[in-house]
């Protein structure tokens, strides 16, 4: 009997392999001084089309993002991205994006990978985008349990918890222990068709249950803490207290504040032009104590390295203020 199901699983299991062949392979280039990998333009139905497979070779193990722009939003920003873990040598990565992340809509422009180790290290072998099937969706399911959701290089960090299709693994435990708590109680009660008798003969069964699943979660968590551990020895082990620093305030922005802290005189109040997407006004605050950021000050310090601030810059220069220090091209103090 038990032979017959799981050759029914099986078949039910390999009958979707087929799904595989309605498939739309993609090229990825590298981006020319970038550290990353994105496709030319394309349009894949996101509500047809669900799952992306990539075969990735890469000589190091870490974190790679794999992120999309959609005709609702054709940016590459970290909503619209999955983190994954990155083995070495070669492999074969399978994501059911729809279940994983909601917003994986419209219809879908462009991908883009970025590894975040080392990209002159990995190379794409092949990658498709695909409707899936049964087992692309359980082969991504594993995958994503296992994923090393990688910490920033900032102050504080968190360990995120494990999850499945998009959600956090605990609600689905919380769920199983629902049923099974409710199973071990119905079945004693039609045993003994007492209640109370039930509840307290199916407690044990209960605590048991709830303690193997905390066992497992915790196993899990402790595999990404030696996931952190390994990476922060690589990171900082053998550097100055300026080094480690200068690594989580983004280094150059590090050096610009250092910069900043020789020229402003102490208490001195400033402002802050800053690309967005970081914690630049923290980090200045933090590092040129007891200088203080207001929001009208005499000082404007300019952290500009990408040139996407030249127009509030031209707004200054317009009310009277001018270039007091520079620290490099990009990278000044205005004063008024």
């Amino acid at each position: 009997m038990h032979l017959r199901y799981i050759c029914i699983f099986a078949l039910l299991l390999f009958t979707q392999i087929p799904a595989l062949s309605q498939e739309i392979s993609i090229n990825f280039q590298p981006v020319p001084g970038q550290p990353y990998y994105q496709t030319t333009d394309i349009m894949v139905d996101a509500e047809e089309y669900k799952t992306v497979i990539l075969r990735l070779k890469s000589k190091q193990s870490g974190t790679t993002r794999l992120f999309w722009a959609s005709s609702y939003d054709m940016q590459f920003n970290q909503p619209k991205s999955i983190s994954f873990t990155l083995r070495s040598g070669e492999h074969k990565y399978y994501f059911n994006v729809s279940s994983q992340n909601k917003y994986w809509l419209g219809w879908i422009r462009k991908l883009l990978i970025f590894p975040e180790n080392n990209a002159k290290e990995f190379s794409i072998i092949s990658a498709k985008i695909l409707k899936g099937s049964i087992f692309t969706t359980m082969v991504s399911g594993w995958q994503e349990f296992f994923a090393f959701e990688a910490y920033q290089l900032r102050t504080v960090n968190f360990i995120y918890g494990p999850k499945l299709y998009g959600r956090s693994v605990n609600l689905y435990i919380y769920y199983l222990i629902i049923f099974l708590s409710i199973f071990f109680i119905a079945r004693n009660f039609i045993k003994s068709r007492n209640l109370n008798l039930a509840i307290k003969t199916s407690a044990k069964n209960i605590v048991i249950i709830c303690l193997v699943f905390w066992i497992i979660l915790d196993l899990r968590i402790l595999i990404d803490q030696a996931r952190t551990v390994t990476a922060d020895t690589k990171t900082f082990s053998g550097k100055s207290l300026e080094e480690k620093r200068a690594i989580i305030t983004l280094g150059g922005f590090y050096k610009f504040i250092k910069f900043a802290q020789l020229k402003l005189p102490e208490g001195a109040g400033f402002s802050l032009l800053h690309p967005q997407g970081y914690y630049y006004v923290s980090k200045a605050n933090y590092y040129l104590y007891p200088r203080h950021h207001e929001e009208k000050a005499d000082y404007i310090l300019v952290y500009n390295p990408t040139r996407s601030l030249d127009k509030q810059i031209n707004d200054y220069l317009s009310k009277g203020y001018k270039r007091f220090a520079t620290h490099k091209k990009g990278e000044f103090i205005l004063k008024k």
